[in-house]
């Protein structure tokens, strides 16, 4: 099945990053803002300090008569306390009474009444409390009793919000230990925090929505500048340049990137400069050993005919052919060295068919029969048809120079290696050139300046260049592909 449904772009896919990272990082930091407002709360007993509040002050301010209450003293059985439809404690209500702002009870469950003022009745340190629902302030109200029990004191407040009396209560609790430690915290903690989260969302999602946007649009802008600088180098054309914007990490990587294209074109440039001094420097060795000697040659013919003129014609004919002969020699030198510097117009579909060409043409200017073995390869790069054309000229121009040979065989072939273990197997494929005479080439030495010249841009390509003397000359040439 195709998976192109899941080929994102490059946009869409850092738009739902950041968004994703964003909300994330948006989340965490409203948790601990929540958490450190939360920090002071403490949460045990709380779902009873909750019961207290909806089941006995809400339904007497409710109400506001005592009746409300009234069903709590007959309660035999413990009350049960429940957080999210699960047991969580059980309470057993002993005493419950009802004061005013200046403590007097007004009602209670024992009757008759208690006479004492609860400034006097309640425990020293339940007075506080006392005193604290009295004046609307935050306490928790609840003190434990020697004899085990709770003493909960919870102010009564009209609808204006105004304390107008407080509910005095005394009870047994018996608390689910496992739920309320296992439970409880985690849940409620959990339960705020989606609260507190969704409650954020509204603003949130669409907040970071139109930020990963921009942030991704801006990225991607920069990325496609980048892509496109890069093409342009992968095409050879070296001279744009990234455009590099601050002082950050992504900036000096543009820019190393940047000191790396100057320093391929400078060494390319190098390099270029390098062949063709190189080339200079064979051509004029070519010219040396060719040209300039037939020439020398002539001025002594043509000096030596001089004065064979004023003796007689017959005694200066022979100087002429000789002069004549070295002038169509040199004729012919020069011809192969502006072959030799034409550009390749075969490279490419025609290469083949010009390098027979090319060797049709040496063997009848040579006289040397070529045994022709180039067999068709096809995908050849321009740089290895330039190579292989330069070696082949080298070859045959040092054959036709010092050899005395009759018959050259040209062989090109492509071997495939193969190596590796079970399906693993690694091709590496290697064009080998041979050039074989059966001469004695006694006046060639192994390595001349034309062969050091071959083997310099043979290393260009990882070629490599072996010659055997043994049996004629033998020059075995294999460019890796």
């Amino acid at each position: 099945m195709s998976n192109n449904r899941f080929n994102f772009s490059l946009r869409t896919r850092l738009f739902f990053s950041i968004t994703a990272v964003f909300l994330l990082v948006s989340f965490v930091i409203q948790l601990t803002l929540w958490l450190m407002m939360q920090s002071s709360e403490s949460y045990t007993n709380q779902p009873i300090k909750d019961w207290q509040q909806t089941h006995l002050v809400s339904r007497y301010e409710q109400s506001s008569t005592q009746s409300a209450l009234s069903h709590l003293c007959h309660q035999k059985k413990p009350i049960d306390v429940l957080y999210w439809q699960q047991l969580y404690a059980q309470i057993t209500i002993n005493e419950l009474l009802i004061a005013d702002v200046s403590g007097t009870p007004i009602w209670s469950c024992q009757q008759p009444l208690p006479s004492k003022n609860l400034w006097l009745s309640l425990p020293l340190q339940s007075r506080d409390d006392l005193a604290d629902a009295l004046t609307n302030k935050p306490n928790s109200g609840v003190e434990l009793l020697p004899d085990g029990s709770y003493l909960v004191i919870k102010a009564i407040e009209n609808k204006s919000g105004d304390v107008i009396g407080v509910l005095v209560s005394k009870q047994q609790w018996h608390k689910i230990d496992l739920f309320s430690h296992w439970f409880y915290q985690p849940s409620k903690a959990l339960m705020n925090a989606v609260q507190f989260s969704i409650g954020n969302l509204f603003w949130g999602l669409p907040s970071a929505l139109l930020i990963a946007f921009f942030i991704a649009r801006l990225i991607s802008i920069r990325l496609s500048a980048i892509s496109r600088i890069i093409s342009f180098w992968s095409k050879g054309n070296l001279t744009p340049r990234l455009d590099v914007v601050g002082t950050n990490q992504i900036a000096g990587s543009l820019q190393q990137l940047n000191q790396l294209a100057q320093d391929v074109e400078t060494l390319l440039s190098e390099q270029k400069q390098q062949v063709q001094l190189a080339e200079r420097q064979r051509i004029a060795a070519e010219l040396h050993d060719t040209v300039k000697q037939l020439l020398f040659a002539n001025n002594l013919q043509l000096a030596g005919c001089e004065q064979a003129l004023n003796k007689s014609i017959q005694q200066a004919q022979p100087f002429l052919k000789t002069a004549q002969a070295n002038n169509h020699q040199a004729f012919e030198q020069i011809n192969q060295l502006i072959d030799a510097l034409k550009p390749e117009a075969f490279i490419g579909e025609g290469f083949f068919p010009a390098i027979n060409q090319m060797l049709i043409d040496w063997a009848d200017k040579s006289g040397i029969e070529v045994q022709n073995h180039i067999s068709q390869i096809d995908a050849l790069s321009a740089q290895t048809c330039h190579l292989l054309h330069r070696c082949m000229q080298e070859a045959l121009q040092n054959i036709s120079k010092h050899s005395t040979a009759t018959v050259v065989t040209i062989t090109l072939i492509k071997q495939e290696v193969k190596q590796g273990i079970e399906q693993k197997a690694e091709q590496n494929n290697t064009l080998e050139l041979t050039i074989n005479d059966n001469g004695k080439n006694a006046q060639l030495q192994p390595f001349g300046q034309g062969l050091l010249l071959m083997q310099t841009r043979l290393q260009t390509l990882n070629g490599s260049l072996d010659i055997d003397t043994q049996n004629g000359y033998q020059l075995l040439i294999r460019i890796p592909l």
